[in-house]
């Protein structure tokens, strides 16, 4: 089963083994950096390696320097103790994925994509309160659609108790535009970044009201307690 803990709660030890996981050279950050370098921006392959390099150890820096971040979110399961004094304990979580989720103009992403959507026709449908996720990313080993359907449920009731109408995502990797479309997700051109060139999506939460419903039904039924923290 799938089940949720903010990062903040796992022991710093593990915590930090787990980020260092998601952010090392096989795993799934990397490629949509290298791919973000190489396809994108058009760098030689070289220069692309090392960009990535650096772009990971920044994003993982980033992570470890704020571990007690209440806005970012691990998803996972719970092994088997080995011990009577594991059982339930925070040392007998597996975290596989990670995502975070705050207020679209308290991330400085945010406000870029803030400051183009009041200069467009889209300032009408957001006019009103909006959020951002970010940095998600789910373990090689541990990679399926349940997965990310667990990620974007919950990242859904997040927006929704927030009382935010749109929900903002952005990624290096432009290969996963089909994927999230496929969940609802819109890429306007207005509020697309010519100068980072990341991948700008929107998810309307009205609008896919039946889509987040359908999820949670699907999730509720092979995974019971989900939602257990």
């Amino acid at each position: 089963m799938f089940i949720e803990r903010p990062l903040a709660t796992l022991p710093a030890d593990h915590a930090e083994r787990f980020v260092r996981a998601m952010f090392a050279p096989d795993q799934r950050f990397a490629r949509a950096y290298h791919y973000w370098f190489r396809a994108v921006q058009g760098h030689n392959e070289p220069t692309a390696k090392l960009a990535t390099r650096i772009e990971l150890h920044k994003a993982c820096d980033a992570l470890l320097a704020n571990l007690g971040d209440p806005n970012v979110h691990t998803v996972g399961f719970q092994k088997v103790a080995v011990s009577w004094e594991d059982a339930g304990g925070a040392a007998s979580y597996q975290p596989i994925g990670v995502f975070g989720y705050r207020a679209l103009t308290a991330l400085p992403f945010g406000a870029k994509i803030a400051e183009r959507i009041a200069a467009t026709s889209l300032r009408t449908r957001c006019a009103t309160a909006s959020g951002i996720a970010h940095c998600v990313g789910i373990l090689d080993a541990h990679g399926n659609l349940d997965v990310l359907k667990t990620i974007l449920l919950s990242l859904a009731h997040k927006a929704q108790t927030a009382g935010h109408d749109q929900l903002f995502f952005f990624t290096p990797d432009h290969r996963l535009r089909g994927l999230y479309e496929r969940f609802g997700m819109e890429f306007p051109e207005e509020i697309q970044l010519p100068t980072s060139k990341h991948l700008v999506g929107m998810f309307d939460l009205a609008a896919n009201r039946a889509r987040v419903e359908a999820i949670e039904s699907q999730l509720a039924e092979s995974n019971p307690f989900a939602w257990a923290a």
